[in-house]
């Protein structure tokens, strides 16, 4: 019989426990859905010119929502989730690369999960 680890039950242990866009297993576990709610609540003071950047958020949060749920839940909210607080930042921050530059210091300030982190390809 396999040894599990202490926070893993049984159900979960036989599960994809990996982010479904890296592959990489999900240790940050934060959804997107409130790295959606965090990043709009950070821009709400941020002047007139991102409603772009709003609605590309909210249209990569839906995108992310489509995969499959893990057993992995999300921290704050509790809701099973798949895609790793990596990927979905990264997404948003090569979205604000060039187009939002006075923004991306403060965004890797407040979501740097490992962003710059380069993947290990086989």
């Amino acid at each position: 019989m396999k040894e599990l680890a202490p926070q893993m039950s049984e159900e979960n242990a036989t599960n994809e426990v990996n982010c479904g866009v890296c592959g990489e297993v999900v240790t940050q576990p934060v959804c997107p859905e409130c790295l959606e709610r965090e990043m709009i609540d950070w821009l709400a003071f941020k002047g007139e010119n991102i409603a772009e950047l709003l609605n590309f958020i909210k249209e990569t949060t839906n995108i992310f929502k489509a995969y499959d749920c893990l057993n992995t839940k999300c921290v704050i909210c509790g809701k099973k989730m798949r895609v790793c607080a990596h990927c979905y930042c990264k997404e948003i921050f090569d979205y604000m690369n060039g187009r939002y530059p006075e923004l991306e210091d403060e965004f890797i300030t407040h979501f740097d999960f490992n962003i710059h982190f380069k993947m290990r390809i086989p």
